[in-house]
């Protein structure tokens, strides 16, 4: 079942084909390319499989809102070209090539800023004369063609870590088994659908896990130097898109081992840590990381800051999907069974021996399938796209298997006797254990394309909602629900319900049907709502939250399944009387949560507090302000200032604009729009100088404000009298 692997080159020196060794997996897979047919073959199921459907879930710029704000567009996506167009904003801005984030590395940002500029040469070219203030206004409003490249750049990427794949087998196990392995993943509905996204840092992880699993595999055949640091570089771009990968650094050393019966453990273990290729490797991986991130290093404040996050977030629950402390025992159990198919994953398990048993290529390459599994084991959340750049190696081992079972037949008596029809019986069997292998999963995806494929159910729910319902209503609206730009001239009157999928108690003071009143209705997701009831224990609050609406506010529209796909949308309509403030103070004041993770919170009172000052309530416009006042950090608690002084101003309270802006200025006096609303108070209770003195000090401030012209007018009339 075996190849067994040409002798080794020596560093430095080219191979009797005069090519460097390398360049060898490149070379080696070109020239199958260009005569191994189901190689071809394969590959061409594996691009047209991907190409199936990769236009659906684009942002309809009809609707009026960012690309990067529509939960119907894949969160991925949303994510690397938000991150690449606030990077350069089509060239309306500087180039920025830090992305402010330490969250995730830079490098699947970078790709997709690449894949826009070239989209941009491409439309410049088209469109002689055009500005970059055209081609940004191009790209909020027809951004289907720009969407459509990068998603074709990432099937491509996916197309290529499936000939990397069938590499990788044949130089372990053979060709027939890198075949097999190569149509597994081929075929692999979680494969499929990440190629499909744009620069997904699981799958370009995969891309430089599979090079780095070429290249140690070279090292530990006695590879050249370069062999190594192709192997440090490959996996420091891995990290560069995902940081977990950086973890194959701890296969990496052992496949510098040079192991001598001649010699103690010790000294074989010291003749390592002397060895200058690894230490080359090493540097490599730091290197590639820094030249694909480099502000994961020049700005390593704020990768702390995101990294102490993205730690609080990995190693917290999640709502309604951790079941263990940590998530190893899920994906063992679950996750890696579903993105398989029970086929694939057993004989995944049991093709590791075969690939371990293949020699020590083998064993390292099967070590760093482990290591992926481990690094997001420890997680406490399993999520399938995790363990992608893990697929690949229980393919190799599913591929290993079917080629031994179909070669056991050979063995018989009967196949002894006719060689050819054994080889024939041999690949027929092997194909009989394939076929579940593949068909398994398949059903699955089928569903999943036959639902992509359907209207969503938050545009079509965001259709109803403002053919029925008038703008100025106040409505609260869950996080994967409909949305609508909230943002500079609010589209309508809407309340995001804040929502975490994990520390969820850092936002349970929300779920209490007390602080609903006022608003008209509330848009539900079952996105949401289903991942509490799934841990109705552990979250009472927010259980009874929704049983309440269940029998106080009366369903008025839901999607359908058999017409939508998506998360299940429900409108209802709110009692007109809930609670009263004093009801409402009493909930906040022993439900607001301790600490200084509370700005998710703020927000939404400063939501709450702008939608009601926008139907001219401005009780609970203040109120809410008020509330948001308690727990604000600087920045909020401007706005927060400036929202009250402005309902006081409109409701004619002028002593309350003195005392709100006196002690806003107190704390800010760099806020212009606040010496506005003082000069103004000032002025209507008859003190002109000092009416003029606090509207020279917002002219200062602000000098290019809208209503600059007539605050000048008014200091001079102001002058006059």
């Amino acid at each position: 079942m075996r190849n067994k692997p040409a002798a080794p080159a020596r560093p430095g020196r080219r191979t009797p084909t005069g090519r460097r060794p390398w360049l060898g997996s490149i070379r080696s897979l070109a020239t199958q390319l260009a005569g191994d047919r189901p190689l071809v073959l394969i590959l061409l199921i594996s691009l047209g499989i991907r190409l199936w459907g990769f236009g659906d879930r684009l942002p309809d710029p009809r609707l009026g809102v960012n690309f990067s704000d529509d939960t119907v567009v894949e969160e991925n996506d949303r994510t690397t070209m938000g991150r690449a167009w606030d990077m350069w904003k089509g060239g309306t801005t500087r180039l920025d090539l830090n992305p402010h984030t330490g969250g995730w590395p830079a490098l699947s940002f970078y790709v997709t800023l690449a894949g826009q500029m070239a989209y941009k040469g491409a439309y410049m070219a088209s469109h002689p004369g055009a500005t970059a203030a055209e081609f940004a206004r191009h790209i909020q409003l027809e951004n289907k063609q720009v969407f459509l490249l990068l998603r074709l750049l990432g099937i491509l990427i996916g197309v290529a870590t499936v000939g990397l794949t069938y590499a990788l087998g044949a130089r372990l196990l053979g060709r027939p088994a890198g075949l097999a392995a190569a149509l597994i993943l081929a075929c692999n509905p979680l494969h499929i659908q990440t190629s499909q996204h744009i620069s997904d840092p699981n799958l370009l992880a995969l891309f430089f896990l599979l090079l780095a699993a070429l290249a140690i595999c070279r090292v530990a055949d006695g590879g050249s130097v370069r062999d190594s640091a192709l192997a440090g570089l490959a996996i420091g771009f891995a990290g560069a898109c995902k940081y977990v990968p950086l973890i194959l650094a701890v296969p990496l050393v052992p496949a510098h081992l040079r192991a001598r019966r001649n010699k103690g453990m010790s000294e074989n273990f010291a003749s390592l840590f002397r060895d200058r290729r690894l230490w080359m490797s090493l540097a490599a991986v730091l290197l590639a990381m820094f030249i694909a991130s480099p502000f994961t290093f020049l700005d390593w404040r704020t990768t702390l800051r995101d990294l102490v996050v993205q730690r609080r977030s990995l190693f917290s629950d999640w709502v309604g999907q951790t079941e263990f402390p940590i998530s190893l025992p899920t994906y063992l159990g679950v996750s890696l069974a579903s993105a398989l198919g029970w086929p694939a994953y057993l004989l995944g398990l049991a093709g590791m021996a075969l690939v371990w048993r293949s020699g020590r290529a083998g064993r390292l390459v099967v070590l760093i399938g482990l290591s992926i599994l481990l690094g997001n084991g420890i997680l406490r959340v399993a999520q399938e796209r995790y363990v992608l750049p893990a697929l690949p190696i229980f393919a190799l081992g599913a591929g290993a298997s079917v080629m031994w079972a179909g070669a056991r037949l050979r063995r018989s008596s009967a196949a002894r006797e006719a060689s050819r029809g054994a080889d024939v019986a041999r690949i027929a069997v092997s194909a009989m254990i394939l076929a579940p292998v593949l068909i398994a999963p398949l059903p699955r995806y089928f569903q999943l394309r036959a639902a992509l494929a359907m209207p969503d159910s938050r545009h079509v729910s965001r259709r109803w909602i403002n053919e029925h319902i008038p703008p100025g209503t106040p409505t609260a609206v869950e996080v994967y629900g409909p949305i609508f730009n909230t943002g500079g001239e609010p589209e309508r009157a809407v309340v995001v319900w804040p929502f975490f999928a994990t520390q969820a108690k850092l936002v349970s003071t929300a779920y209490h049907p007390e602080f609903l009143d006022g608003l008209r209705y509330v848009v539900l997701s079952s996105e949401v709502s289903r991942r509490f009831e799934a841990a109705a224990i552990a979250y009472p609050a927010e259980t009874a939250y929704y049983g309440w609406l269940r029998v106080h506010a009366p369903l008025v529209w839901a999607s359908d399944p058999r017409t939508v796909s998506g998360p299940r949308v429900e409108i209802r309509a709110l009692p007109g009387q809930i609670s009263t403030q004093a009801e409402r103070d009493s909930i906040w004041d022993r439900a607001v949560p301790s600490g200084t993770l509370r700005n998710r919170l703020v927000a939404w009172c400063l939501n709450m507090a702008n939608v009601f000052l926008s139907i001219e309530d401005h009780g609970r416009a203040e109120e809410w302000a008020n509330r948001g006042l308690e727990i604000a950090e600087p920045l909020e608690e401007q706005k927060l200032f400036t929202l009250i002084a402005t309902s006081q101003l409109r409701r004619e309270d002028v002593r309350g604009v003195l005392e709100t802006t006196g002690r806003a200025l107190q704390r800010y006096p760099g806020v212009a729009v606040l010496h506005l609303y003082r000069g103004m108070a000032l002025e209507a209770i008859g003190m002109p100088k000092e009416a003029i003195s606090e509207y020279d000090a917002s002219l200062q401030l602000d000098p290019g404000q809208k209503v600059a012209p007539r605050i000048r007018d008014r200091i001079r009339r102001l002058r006059i009298e």
